[in-house]
């Protein structure tokens, strides 16, 4: 494998007798000796991003701390990472070898202030997928309410002319009981008669023995209608940071009900849910992130497919697998799909924040994510929750791991 330098990535020309090093300078990653061998560069060529006064996006950047945000999307950092793996340095050690200590102060304060900025726009994104995802669903959820809601109302018009029927009827009885009181026996005979041939019209005996399915059915469409309001709220709770404990398996199938109207005309579900315990978290966040996923594979989903949720527990973490048949990643985008505002879909079809907000939801909680996929053969998401997590620390992360 070829370890390129980032003078050699880039085509700067700053590196010693570079065509652009007598304009913009010799860039410091190409001469700075201390940092020799990061990342199995030349000097600070595979460390560049440690160093102020390289030239990118236009212009020389500043410090690591300044510049580390705009960093951490570059190409060449991306490489770098992927190809590391886990002896990828960041470079923490050249900052000790290269500044000073009032530099490193600094730079730690610089980093303070760019890490709150960081939470900050990451709670925006948060809120800003949440609202896209209420916002596609309604429609499904208004279908899903409407269904049982049209068939509770009908029950009760139903159930509206019964009382009305059987109003009459008892109103009939209670004149033949004051007219019996009184002796007045023809007369009560003749209301009888009345009171008979009334029952026979309205079909009396038949409402009576449906009277009951009438309310049982209206009350399991009622109860349906709770469920879907309930769980919808406790899904639209955008800013809701409280850490609860929570069945994992019952949020699966709560996301399902929720997802199911929108796309039930072209997936099926399977569920393999494993024994599971309570789980601590940031409900809210687990939520966002279970739904973002399932909504993703059905996405990629072209005709009829089928999505399969598996959960277990794998020594001390709780595994969830979300598996579909769809389009598949292909692997040149593979490495990208966690990346803010990238989307395959087109314009207008998605905000590209579906899958970083589910992966930073999931890392915020101790978690990871693992995407595997073969391009025309589906993908498998595999949801990694330790459930020993200290969740006294503060977990932020605005990029994956490729």
């Amino acid at each position: 494998m070829i370890k390129l330098n980032c003078w050699e990535f880039k085509k700067c020309g700053r590196e010693p007798g570079g065509e652009h090093a007598h304009e913009l300078g010799v860039c410091p990653s190409t001469t700075t000796i201390q940092a020799n061998g990061t990342n199995n560069g030349l000097n600070a060529g595979r460390v560049c991003w440690a160093l102020a006064g390289t030239f990118c996006k236009g212009e020389v950047q500043g410090s690591f701390a300044k510049k580390l945000k705009f960093c951490i999307e570059c190409d060449f950092y991306k490489l770098v990472r992927r190809q590391e793996g886990l002896n990828f340095d960041l470079g923490t050690d050249t900052l000790l070898r290269v500044y000073s200590p009032e530099q490193l102060a600094q730079i730690y304060e610089q980093l303070q202030y760019s890490l709150e900025h960081i939470k900050e726009i990451e709670a925006r994104l948060f809120s800003v997928e949440k609202v896209a995802s209420i916002g596609r669903l309604a429609a499904g959820v208004a279908h899903e309410i409407n269904n049982p809601l049209s068939y509770v109302m009908s029950n009760l018009n139903a159930l509206n002319d019964f009382a009305d029927a059987f109003t009459q009827c008892l109103k009939k009885y209670i004149h033949i009981g004051e007219l019996l009181s009184k002796n007045d026996f023809e007369s009560a005979k003749d209301i009888a008669a009345q009171a008979e041939r009334f029952r026979h019209e309205k079909d009396l005996d038949f409402i009576l023995e449906n009277l009951n399915d009438l309310t049982s059915e209206s009350m399991e469409g009622l109860c349906r209608i709770r469920n879907i309001v309930r769980t919808l709220k406790s899904f639209s709770k955008i800013d809701d940071a409280a850490m609860t404990e929570i069945d994992i398996n019952e949020e699966i199938k709560s996301a399902i009900d929720i997802i199911g109207n929108e796309i039930k005309d072209r997936c099926d579900f399977v569920l393999e849910l494993g024994t599971l315990p309570r789980y601590h978290c940031n409900a809210a966040q687990i939520n966002q992130a279970i739904f973002n996923i399932i909504m993703n594979a059905a996405d990629s989903i072209r005709g009829r497919g089928k999505i399969t949720v598996y959960t277990e527990m794998a020594e001390n973490n709780i595994i969830i697998r979300i598996s579909d048949t769809g389009a598949g990643i292909s692997e040149r985008i593979l490495n990208k799909i966690f990346d803010p505002f990238f989307t395959t879909r087109k314009v207008g079809q998605g905000t590209g924040l579906g899958l970083t907000t589910a992966l930073n939801a999931i890392r915020n909680n101790g978690g990871s994510i693992v995407a595997e996929s073969t391009e025309g053969a589906g993908s498998t998401f595999t949801i990694s929750l330790p459930t020993a997590f200290d969740r006294t620390s503060t977990v932020l992360s605005t990029q994956p791991e490729h």
